[in-house]
């Protein structure tokens, strides 16, 4: 282990693990620092399905970002077989959205006729030709959405080949648990940028920024629960990206944790929910981390 890096990564889940992958193949030098084990939790357990026509602001602002996604697991798909000899298990499947109302047939043909504006291979089947294609549909299906631009990964393989990929590349994996930050004492910069990362065993690793990738374990790290930091959401680059950036909180701040976008009782809006599940970097930022 090394005493300074270019970027502490906090979380070994995917996207901590493919954010320390991409710093690496551009020549900096990454930590990841992981409490459990890699894949342990969300990462390692979710479903693994490729959707990039549907699901949380879809259409809307994160449809560029699972386009860019599925384009980039269907490169992985090649690549991290070869380079590590783990099947991640990735498979090109049509899906089918069934409707079991009129007015569930008239949102899907609706959707359907976006996705075809985005060239996405999908069609409508009706009834009989639903049960034609699958026949252990209910028969109370009106019919459904059957969409060839999806596939899927298994979740945990897929993560383990990253992550020893990214180790080959000479990313550095700890298990240890972050309980704070350093911040830049330079006179006159007020960046408050970070400059280290503090551990469970006192160590503190100096780095030049921090990349939080710990998902909805990013508050109990204590980082923010000790009311250090607080959480927005904003746009990077493309508008396919949201990025979650975490500042300083104001002195004097007591009300809720602002997280962008709020309804009118102080609670964070649908939209900002959806927007702060992707922690994802825009391919437009080039230091490609996120400082404090």
């Amino acid at each position: 282990m090394a005493s300074s890096y270019d970027t502490v990564v906090i979380g070994g889940g995917i996207v901590g693990i493919a954010a320390a992958r991409l710093l690496a193949q551009k020549g900096l030098s990454c930590v990841v620092l992981e409490k459990d084990s890699v894949g342990s939790h969300a990462s390692g357990f979710a479903y693994g399905g490729l959707h990039p026509y549907s699901g949380s602001d879809i259409p809307g602002h994160l449809t560029g970002m699972a386009r860019k996604g599925f384009e980039l697991h269907q490169e992985l798909a090649v690549e991290l077989p070869g380079a590590t000899g783990v099947d991640t298990e990735y498979r090109r499947k049509s899906t089918l959205s069934l409707a079991f109302t009129e007015q569930q047939v008239q949102a899907q043909r609706e959707h359907l006729a976006w996705m075809q504006t985005q060239n996405a291979d999908a069609e409508w089947l009706d009834g009989d030709g639903l049960r034609a294609a699958e026949p252990r549909v209910s028969p109370q299906a009106l019919g459904a959405v059957l969409n060839a631009s999806t596939a899927e990964v298994e979740p945990y393989k897929f993560l383990l080949a990253l992550a020893q990929n990214a180790e080959s590349l000479g990313v550095e994996i700890l298990n240890r648990t972050a309980t704070g930050m350093t911040r830049s004492a330079i006179p006159g910069d007020e960046s408050n940028r970070a400059t280290g990362v503090t551990l469970d065993n006192g160590d503190v690793l100096a780095c030049g920024s921090v990349l939080l990738a710990a998902g909805p374990w990013t508050e109990a790290l204590g980082l923010a629960a000790n009311r250090q930091l607080e959480l927005s959401c904003q746009h990077v680059g493309d508008l396919f990206v949201q990025m979650c950036m975490f500042r300083q909180r104001r002195p004097g701040r007591d009300g809720p944790v602002d997280r962008g976008h709020r309804d009118p009782g102080g609670e964070p809006s649908n939209e900002a929910r959806h927007r702060l599940a992707y922690g994802l970097i825009s391919r437009r930022e080039e230091r490609h981390v996120v400082s404090p």
